[in-house]
């Protein structure tokens, strides 16, 4: 366990106690009583079962103290509180502050979700649960998973933060896999929903994205970017204030950017961009590519004109309403709807 991880466990520890008045009930295979100084031992062995209010423990085999007002149980060590369900090699059960530290690779059920870990701190009354060391949440569906170092489940909000570079892995109907990696995250069971902050990148197989915040809502199929988004594929470049990211069946379907928001496009020929800017922008994919965009506000266009294949010049275009239709990803037409301008520059031959 780390340094960390055990000055955790002492904090919780000193929170304040909960009644201990509920005595155990024991039962197992077979039992002994031993007395060692002023403390009465008892050891079970075999089917182990230790009951104390809610909580329910099961394992090989125990020593219990009374003294020290602590169980240790080691051996298929199983551990329910209400809906929690917990399982490790072994556990330490401390009855005065109704905590349970289990080791060995040890998981946690509840809400829909599987908490695994190197290790796990149960808290009974607080209903909540810290996770340390090589931390996984995976949920129902087994199709999306957060990997970390550290991680923390409130039991009764079915919600589960994880901090130490946690990767969210995302396996799409048609397996596609995509993953969100943050300083920090926070899941939902309720909605499927997860907000990563900090140093936000998402990437899939043909796009990629940065924001300083991701909220991820999975059954609705949609990202929302702020603080400094970006967007991005191999030939185009998105930013505003806002992105909003929009997915049909595991294909990037919508985005609505808004607030300083520019589009640019890459050129292979050229080795100039096409750009558009304006206030609002809302766009449409198809097959991955850009099919039809329409800006409002502000809006501004340059993009170049091509002769069989080479730029012979480029447009410049602005008004309160532009549509652009696209052709291969690439700016085809536009459609001023107010207040245009435009102008024509056309390239000098060699």
């Amino acid at each position: 366990m780390t340094c960390l991880a055990g000055i955790l466990i002492v904090a919780l520890m000193a929170a304040a106690a909960p009644d201990t008045s509920q005595p155990y009930m024991v039962s197992a295979s077979s039992m002994k009583v031993q007395l060692i100084g002023q403390d009465k031992v008892t050891w079970l062995r075999g089917a182990v079962e230790i009951i104390h209010g809610p909580t329910i423990i099961r394992g090989d085999s125990a020593r219990i103290s009374t003294l020290q007002e602590r169980a240790l149980i080691w051996g298929h060590v199983r551990i329910t509180d209400r809906t929690a369900e917990l399982a490790g090699q072994r556990a330490v059960y401390f009855k005065r502050y109704g905590r349970s530290v289990l080791h060995g690779r040890s998981n946690l059920k509840d809400g829909g979700w599987t908490l695994t870990a190197d290790s796990l701190v149960h808290l009974k009354d607080a209903a909540k649960s810290y996770a340390f060391g090589q931390v996984e949440m995976r949920d129902s569906s087994g199709k999306s998973n957060i990997q970390s170092d550290y991680g923390e489940y409130w039991h009764q909000e079915s919600y589960g933060l994880l901090t130490g570079s946690p990767k969210y892995s995302i396996t799409g109907g048609t397996g596609k896999l995509s993953a969100i990696t943050a300083d920090r995250m926070e899941a939902y069971q309720q909605g499927q929903v997860a907000i990563a902050t900090g140093n936000v990148n998402y990437s899939e197989d043909s796009v990629w994205a940065s924001a300083g915040r991701m909220s991820y809502f999975r059954n609705e199929g949609r990202m929302f970017l702020e603080e400094q988004p970006r967007v991005w594929r191999s030939d185009a470049d998105l930013s505003g204030r806002t992105i909003e990211l929009i997915f049909f069946r595991d294909s990037l379907k919508n985005s609505v950017v808004r607030d300083s928001v520019a589009l640019r496009q890459f050129l292979a020929e050229p080795g100039d961009t096409d750009l558009i800017k304006c206030d609002s922008l809302w766009i449409e994919f198809s097959q991955g590519k850009l099919s039809q965009a329409r800006a409002t506000g502000s809006a501004w266009s340059r993009y170049h004109q091509l002769d069989k294949g080479k730029v012979s010049g480029w447009n410049v275009t602005a008004g309160d309403q532009m549509e652009f239709y696209f052709s291969q990803g690439k700016i085809d037409k536009l459609k001023v709807n107010q207040k245009s301008r435009g102008a024509y520059f056309e390239l000098e031959k060699p």
